[in-house]
């Protein structure tokens, strides 16, 4: 049996009516005023008039609308999707950082490598008051001093890092801090992982001249990357973000 709670109109209405529905009888009202139950039975058609001049009607012709509120975003956030269900709330945000030197450990050998703008999407998910994770970390590269949603995009050119942007790495931390720090830190922290050969190549992640990841670290520590090495991904920003939804 299904209950129903109406309301009706007027001046002398019940103080609550409530539908009750049964696969095999017809449908009954249950009629509360001042403390009293009465029961009615009543027919379709009646019942529809009834649910006609019913505030549930109303109710269920207004916009289903909710408001979802995301947490802080990191600094230079250009794009971002929050889905919510009773359970968790997931950001998918793609952000930006500027042109900087950041160290690249290959070997034995640390790099200090320039490298060019770092365009980056994290899937952040929040489960409870405590339980914060990133679920996926995208990283491309920009050669656009400023970064917008309309920035051409290229491969990011060393390891360890798939052709969608997908980085290969078993490093992100289950447990994280809140969305607007842990974002760009988990960039970082996966720059300052060791490299490794893996997805790194000619012609795979980069297209200068250098076979050995050695030399190419190398050249790009005395020259930089330049643009004619880097492999076009044939997107913008805006395509990298929406693409987000087939990873």
């Amino acid at each position: 049996m299904e209950t129903l709670p109406t309301h009706m109109h007027g001046e002398s209405c019940a103080d609550e009516v409530i539908l009750k529905l049964s696969p095999k009888r017809y449908p009954v009202l249950e009629i509360i005023e001042n403390g009293i139950h009465h029961y009615k039975t009543v027919g379709y058609h009646e019942l529809l008039n009834i649910l006609d001049r019913s505030i549930v009607v109303e109710q269920l012709k207004k916009p289903d609308v909710s408001i979802v509120s995301s947490p802080p975003l990191p600094e230079r956030s250009l794009l971002v999707d929050t889905l919510q269900t009773q359970h968790w709330l997931r950001c998918i945000v793609t952000a930006w950082l500027p042109r900087m030197e950041y160290p690249l450990i290959f070997g034995e050998k640390t790099f200090l490598i320039p490298f060019p703008a770092l365009v980056y999407q994290v899937t952040y998910e929040i489960t409870g008051k405590e339980s914060r994770k990133i679920h996926h970390l995208r990283l491309a590269v920009s050669t656009d001093d400023i970064v917008t949603h309309q920035s051409q995009l290229y491969r990011y050119p060393f390891s360890n890092v798939y052709p969608s942007g997908q980085v290969c790495w078993n490093g992100l931390p289950s447990r994280v801090g809140e969305l607007h720090q842990m974002a760009p830190q988990s960039v970082f922290a996966f720059l300052a992982t060791p490299n490794n050969h893996d997805l790194y190549g000619v012609g795979r992640s980069h297209n200068a001249p250098h076979t050995e990841y050695e030399d190419f670290l190398s050249a790009v520590v005395q020259e930089g990357v330049r643009p004619e090495w880097l492999i076009p991904m044939n997107m913008d920003v805006q395509t990298f973000h929406q693409k987000s939804k087939s990873h």
